[in-house]
């Protein structure tokens, strides 16, 4: 009980509240990193879904008609939902880097995406044997992979992969 005509000092002192704002400083800090990962993890996700996307379009073209096709108008109409392109303007759409084979035998299809955290991922699919594309020669679905931009043209960047992809 203070004393009459004392008065009681109330609040907090200077360390007390440099403490607080230390241990806040300490949680942003440890927060602000998982944070970044956890976003550049969701952009490169979005990539990888629109190129499986992408690709679950050109071979529903191609069960129509046998090929693969470079016509971003007819791609556009079975997934309208993707900006389509055939060259690098489309950074965050899909673009339909070639339709291999030649052009009354297109049995392959590549197709790549840019991440807004800067990866290129890519993904390409071989329809029939002896269409050799990429360095690679065999039927299936092929994933890439690039840091930093770049493409993905090279033989040694495309892997096959049954379970999880990229």
């Amino acid at each position: 009980m203070p004393r009459p005509g004392h008065v009681r000092d109330e609040g907090f002192s200077l360390i007390e509240l440099t403490v607080v704002v230390l241990i806040i400083a300490l949680l942003v800090a440890i927060a602000i990193p998982t944070f970044l990962g956890a976003r550049r993890r969701a952009q490169d996700r979005q990539a990888q879904s629109n190129l499986r996307n992408g690709l679950s379009a050109e071979k529903i073209y191609y069960a129509d008609s046998q090929v693969f096709t470079m016509d971003t108008t007819r791609l556009a109409a079975i997934e309208p939902n993707l900006n389509w392109s055939t060259d690098d303007a489309a950074a965050r759409g899909v673009q339909i880097m070639t339709a291999g084979g030649g052009p009354s035998n297109d049995q392959s299809i590549a197709l790549k995406s840019l991440s807004k955290s800067g990866t290129v991922f890519c993904i390409m699919d071989i329809a029939k044997h002896g269409h050799t594309y990429f360095g690679k020669d065999a039927p299936g679905t092929y994933y890439a992979k690039k840091s930093n931009g770049g493409n993905c043209t090279a033989p040694n960047t495309w892997f096959q992969s049954s379970s999880s992809g990229w």
